[in-house]
């Protein structure tokens, strides 16, 4: 519901990514009128638009003297965005690289991937290998959502990988166990490097 993001911005959240398998759930028209929401409650997203090159955008992330980019990312389940398509950015890997490579080095990136598999909470052998990819290729830190599920975590060439979040808020019923439990991730940045992370149940 569009009301609801009003209740997302009085919580404290500053920008969401709207890379998943479910974006284009609605068509075009839910993808519009989901922007409209978070635009009229001051939140800014990443991860989705009307075409593949806005979809792919990074949020630019500042404190005024610091930055950091975060992407956005969904496996090609469906809803994804072509070159005059709307959709979620694909998680592509030539896509990525371009990405993460047109980044300066000094400023730190986070990626956030809609990936893996439900109600597992490792990954499998392909996302591993991406997301380590990731990391080498310059992200800081990439984040796994998707799996409903708290997942492994594993730090790699000093940046940290986290295979699922579990759920944050999600009303919809299941009597899998784990489907209430989620995980915040505190993340704190020296540079472009990671100083330190917790997590927060």
């Amino acid at each position: 519901s569009p009301q609801t993001a009003h209740g997302i911005g009085r919580m404290g959240i500053h920008g969401v990514t709207l890379a998943n398998n479910h974006i284009m759930d609605h068509g075009p028209e839910g993808l519009d009128s989901t922007v409209r929401a978070l635009q009229s409650a001051g939140i800014q997203y990443f991860g989705a638009g009307a075409n593949l090159a806005e979809a792919s955008a990074p949020l630019t992330w500042s404190n005024g003297s610091e930055k950091c980019f975060i992407w956005g990312f969904a496996e090609h389940e469906y809803s994804i965005a072509d070159t005059d398509k709307p959709g979620a950015a694909p998680a592509d890997l030539i896509a990525i690289i371009r990405a993460l490579k047109s980044k300066p080095s000094d400023i730190p990136a986070i990626v956030l991937l809609h990936a893996g598999n439900e109600h597992y909470p490792y990954p499998s052998p392909w996302l591993q290998d991406r997301c380590r990819l990731m990391i080498e290729l310059g992200a800081t830190a990439v984040i796994c959502q998707h799996t409903h599920c708290i997942g492994s975590y594993e730090t790699w060439n000093q940046g940290l990988i986290v295979y699922g979040q579990g759920n944050f808020f999600f009303d919809y019923p299941s009597n899998q166990p784990t489907w209430h439990q989620g995980l915040l991730i505190e993340i704190n940045l020296s540079g472009p490097m990671l100083e330190s992370f917790q997590f927060i149940p």
